[in-house]
């Protein structure tokens, strides 16, 4: 399906997906969303300053079940975000002109295996990183300021679930590994 919207203030989104089966036992799902506007955060002067942004995103899933015990499951995700940080009538008449970046990215694998009517496992691994810049201009009023900040996590999660009668029972790990960096003026 395709979608498109138009509005006030320049506004645009366009989104999109497409999904199905690729023979029996493959399946795949793509969706897609743009965004534009001139309007694009609160304003802090009614006269809408320097508000401008932009966003994008793009998420594929495919499930893969090579048995009819097993299936794996892959996602892919990335989206950005571009925007203008609003001015107030002084800082527009100073010539502010910042501007922020947000950047994330996904991946994860996924097993899950059917050992019995009773008893599953699941294997996942993931990862996920997300960034963000404010870039400062020449005449920031009344400071400048400017970031730069990455966050990525990583990791292994699994589980083994086991139904005994009227109880289900279920143990599992998870081990994570996080790398934070930020810049700060």
């Amino acid at each position: 399906s395709f979608t498109t919207n138009h509005g006030n203030f320049r506004t645009t989104d366009i989104t999109g997906h497409f999904g199905g089966n690729i023979k029996e036992r493959f399946g795949i799902f793509l969706s897609g969303a743009s965004s534009r506007s001139d309007r694009y955060l609160d304003p802090v002067d009614e006269r809408n300053f320097n508000n401008r942004g932009r966003r994008l995103n793009f998420n594929a899933r495919s499930d893969w079940q090579p048995t009819k015990r097993d299936i794996f499951i892959f996602n892919v995700g990335v989206s950005g975000t571009d925007f203008r940080v609003p001015n107030d009538l002084i800082q527009q008449l100073n010539g502010q002109d910042q501007r922020q970046q947000l950047r994330d990215n996904s991946q994860s694998i996924s097993w899950e295996r059917l050992w019995s009517a009773d008893l599953v496992t699941n294997l996942a691994f993931f990862r996920r990183e997300y960034g963000t810049e404010l870039f400062e201009s020449e005449f920031d009023t009344p400071i400048s300021a400017s970031q730069d900040r990455l966050h990525v996590r990583s990791g292994i999660i699994g589980s083994l679930t086991h139904v005994y009668k009227k109880h289900t029972l279920k143990i599992g790990f998870e081990t994570t590994r996080i790398t934070p960096r930020e810049f700060f003026s």
